[in-house]
């Protein structure tokens, strides 16, 4: 909870934005210092409403809550949305080979997405 408050500030501050300015209307000022020392954690739609006012995206803000890194899971949406977009089936049924099988039912959609984009590009089943 702690690093959620940390990375808020960090954000807020590289911003130039104030605290006031950034909760008003929305919580306290107090409630907005007690979010960035880590003392509590806001509702789902503050959060986003923060998020908003910031001019920042939820992924945005996981990523750089995740040190400016993919987990593994973003990182394979990444490479699948970049192939894609680039229309490199090459790529797409490469990543779709090195899937494995047995995948958890996450990773089973990302495997059928892969093999949908393959389609799309190709005309190819």
């Amino acid at each position: 909870m702690k690093e959620f408050g940390k990375q808020l500030k960090m954000i807020r501050i590289n911003k130039g934005i104030y605290q006031k300015s950034l909760y008003y209307g929305l919580s306290s000022r107090q409630y907005g210092r007690k979010l960035e020392i880590g003392e509590s954690i806001p509702n789902f739609f503050l959060f986003l409403d923060i998020l908003n006012r910031l001019d920042i995206s939820t992924d945005e803000f996981l990523y750089i809550l995740n040190d400016y890194s993919y987990n593994q899971k973003e990182n394979m949406r990444y490479q699948i949305s970049l192939a894609y977009n680039n229309k490199n089936h090459k790529l797409l049924l490469n990543i779709y080979n090195d899937m494995p099988d047995s995948l958890d039912e996450r990773n089973f959609f990302l495997k059928c997405l892969t093999h949908i984009l393959y389609v799309d590009l190709t005309g190819l089943y």
